[in-house]
């Protein structure tokens, strides 16, 4: 049975979010959506999502093709069918292709973060993210 779920971490002051997929399932990536509120701290950040195995490996690396420097309010759209954009829309949206049908197994992480680390512990970034999961 596929159920499709909304995986979300809407904690403040933290620019690096994890999610670990259970045991015994396996998601489909359908679209992360972050948002990220920079704080007045100098540098560009740089948010990627990230797939890691069981094992801490990294497996998958998808880089959002433009920075956000500092006090801004960005908005990123990884999902797949999308083209890779290179500059914001409306001045404040990003999209990031990923591979269609894109399946993280059970143990695997999914990470969302500012590989740049500007302002760790007080920028804000919410990640929404929609699975299709079932049983693995």
């Amino acid at each position: 049975m596929v159920e499709v779920q909304l995986q979300s971490d809407v904690a403040v002051n933290d620019s690096d979010k994890s999610f670990t997929v259970p045991d015994r399932e396996v998601w489909e990536i359908v679209g992360i959506f972050v948002t990220l509120i920079s704080t007045a701290t100098a540098g560009n950040r740089e948010v990627k999502l990230e797939i890691q195995d069981g094992g801490s490996v990294v497996i998958a690396e998808f880089t959002a093709r433009a920075v956000q420097a500092a006090s801004l309010t960005r908005k990123y759209q990884f999902a797949p069918c999308l083209q890779n954009e290179s500059s914001f829309a409306s001045t404040d949206e990003l999209q990031t292709a990923i591979p269609c049908n894109f399946e993280v197994n059970s143990a695997w992480v999914v990470r969302v973060y500012d590989a740049a680390a500007i302002d760790p512990a007080a920028d804000d970034m919410t990640v929404q993210m929609i699975v299709r999961k079932r049983n693995g």
